[in-house]
């Protein structure tokens, strides 16, 4: 049997569906790190030791409201406990990428009503 190149037409369906098929995603692997990092304090188990909220089935778009506020200096912003400033310092480690992952993950657990609460926003 004689070895022919593959025709041109053929080569470019192929690379097309290689490609659809193995697109990149723009969102982070490491997850399981981050989330690791973030239920050292809201982890329900965490509550024990901590004040943070539990995050576990909050709506995304609150969950997204108040990062914005932690990052905008809304929330946490002034505070000099370690819980909140802590918060700042973390989510200034993370990518708008990494934010969103963890929004949505979060956001499909199954709720679980935290013991404690944190208090709101600094005041505008």
């Amino acid at each position: 049997m004689q070895f022919r190149p593959a025709r041109p037409f053929c080569l470019a369906i192929m690379t097309a569906i290689l490609a659809v098929g193995c697109t990149v995603s723009d969102e982070p692997d490491n997850l399981t790190g981050l989330v690791t990092q973030c239920d050292s304090c809201h982890a329900p188990e965490a509550q024990m030791t901590s004040l943070a909220p539990v995050l576990n089935g909050l709506p995304r778009r609150y969950l997204e409201e108040q990062i914005g506020y932690f990052q905008s200096g809304q929330r946490g912003g002034g505070d000099t406990d370690s819980p909140t400033a802590g918060m700042v310092a973390q989510l200034a480690t993370l990518s708008a990428a990494e934010t969103g992952k963890l929004v949505r993950h979060y956001a499909a657990q199954t709720r679980i009503v935290s013991r404690q609460t944190v208090p709101g926003n600094v005041a505008a």
